[in-house]
């Protein structure tokens, strides 16, 4: 009895295991996000715990999030207005599609994210995980959206055309009520686009259909 109580006291003195990791600490748990060409790199923290897998997520997200408030930083104040305009023998419709300062209200969604390194500091009770946003693959996901999402308003505005040129006026204000939606929800794609890699192809295209 008295071996079994002395096990029971040492493991009770044992406390929790935080699986801290060895010294020393890595030189990029104190840096701040960073550019480096095409790629970002933001370093995530969270209190640690002795659940490491938790504390992974967290940290990884806590970065993530670092990521998408540099983007935002960027993007508040720019604004979209989507303009659609149809004529046709003196009828005249339009309806504008404005994306209200996309200050990327919709939640910024962060993609082409890895995580590089982890490392839990048992001086400050903290998990690091550094992580890395590869900008060009990130814009060849948005990309593919845009992609889809612009053909889909090339071919909704062409057919709002061909309705008022036949005078179906109603069909043209419900068509151009459909391409402001999506005009809205495209529109913060296409402003992380221009901030991470300026004007392209897709850019243009969109630029056309809201002067049209």
């Amino acid at each position: 009895i008295a071996l079994l109580s002395l096990a029971l006291v040492a493991i009770g003195c044992g406390g929790p295991n935080y699986r801290f990791d060895p010294l020393p600490s890595p030189a990029w748990i104190t840096q701040n996000i960073q550019v480096d060409g095409a790629l970002i790199k933001a370093v995530g923290l969270v209190q640690a715990t002795p659940q490491v897998m938790t504390d992974s997520d967290l940290a990884k997200r806590n970065a993530l999030q670092q990521v998408a408030a540099s983007i935002q930083a960027q993007v508040v104040g720019r604004s979209q207005t989507w303009s659609a305009q149809m004529e046709s023998g003196g009828t005249f419709e339009e309806r504008e599609m404005t994306s209200s300062n996309v200050e990327v209200r919709t939640r910024l969604r962060v993609e082409a994210a890895e995580v590089d390194e982890e490392y839990r500091d048992e001086a400050t009770k903290t998990h690091y995980t550094l992580l890395t946003v590869d900008k060009s693959t990130w814009v060849q996901k948005i990309g593919s959206r845009l992609n889809t999402t612009l053909n889909r308003l090339e071919r909704l505005l062409t057919k709002a055309q061909r309705d008022l040129d036949a005078g179906r006026v109603f069909k043209v204000t419900k068509a151009l009520a459909q391409a402001t939606e999506i005009g809205n929800k495209s529109s913060s794609d296409l402003t992380v686009v221009e901030v991470l890699v300026g004007a392209t192809e897709l850019v243009e295209r969109a630029t056309i259909l809201r002067e049209q």
